[in-house]
């Protein structure tokens, strides 16, 4: 098995990097958007895939662009001559990286994936958004379209957390623009919504649900129900949330669940 980075595309705005080359099976990351855009980071093999026999493909983007710049379309075709010869192919991506692996999941030839907290369509369309811009120009709108680029018969998993007013617009532009997609709600998982499974330490569960082929809405939403009781990050959420819909009392009591589990996860 080769960790070793080897560059499949290399561009002045674009970067695919692959791991264990070789292999029958494709796993496929995403970077999303960062604070400092602006240069590439250093790519490293997700292990809980590669140690079994995946090949990993990690897709950067220089700029927070959605992928969606000059050298989209030749990236895009070194990415379908590479997984030509693989059986299976699965990816995830959160936020901009969750709108990538929706976006290029043709040339990918995915076969499942978990997309969470996803932008359905960039801001270059999403005029709810405040990331919206308006003034992108007409050739990078076409090429972002889901409806044009993206894979029609796709399936996977769309993870969200309905009180993210943004994220819960996206998931209906995604009904109607992915329909084989499942929708699963976090609720109080915040922004990307696997927060709470992070927090609770159970992330490495939905690499094995989407390894295994069992990556089911019940599975993935039981793990979060589970997940609750041990992540201070949901009652933080279910905080916010109260104290915006005018409920002090349940505000208050999910504030004081916060610094109870905050205070006994610093002692560790």
């Amino acid at each position: 098995m080769s960790l070793d980075p080897h560059l499949l595309f290399d561009g002045a705005k674009l970067r695919v990097t692959v791991f264990n080359p070789g292999q029958r099976k494709l796993f496929t990351s995403f970077r999303q958007r960062v604070p400092n855009p602006g240069s590439f980071t250093d790519a490293e093999a997700v292990r809980s895939f590669t140690d079994r026999n995946y090949t990993h493909l990690h897709i950067q983007s220089r700029q927070n662009d959605w992928y969606i710049n000059t050298e989209t379309k030749e990236m895009e075709a070194a990415i379908l001559a590479f997984t030509a010869e693989f059986s299976k192919s699965v990816a995830m991506g959160f936020s901009m990286g969750g709108y990538g692996a929706l976006r290029f999941a043709r040339a990918l030839r995915l076969t499942d994936g978990m997309y969470v907290s996803a932008s359905s369509i960039p801001p270059f369309h999403a005029d709810f958004d405040h990331r919206y811009q308006p003034d992108a120009p007409p050739w990078k709108k076409a090429l972002s379209l889901l409806e044009d680029h993206g894979k029609p018969d796709l399936t996977g998993l769309y993870l969200y957390d309905p009180f993210r007013r943004r994220d819960l617009l996206h998931s209906r532009r995604l009904t109607a623009l992915q329909p084989g997609v499942v929708h699963a709600r976090l609720n109080g998982g915040g922004h990307p919504a696997t927060q709470v499974i992070n927090g609770a330490r159970n992330f490495s569960q939905l690499q094995k649900f989407l390894r295994s082929g069992r990556m089911t809405r019940d599975r993935v939403t039981a793990l979060h129900r589970d997940s609750r009781y041990a992540a201070p990050v949901y009652w933080r959420h279910m905080a916010e949330v109260a104290a915006k819909h005018g409920r002090p009392a349940f505000a208050e009591a999910c504030s004081a669940q916060y610094e109870t589990l905050k205070a006994l996860k610093d002692k560790r």
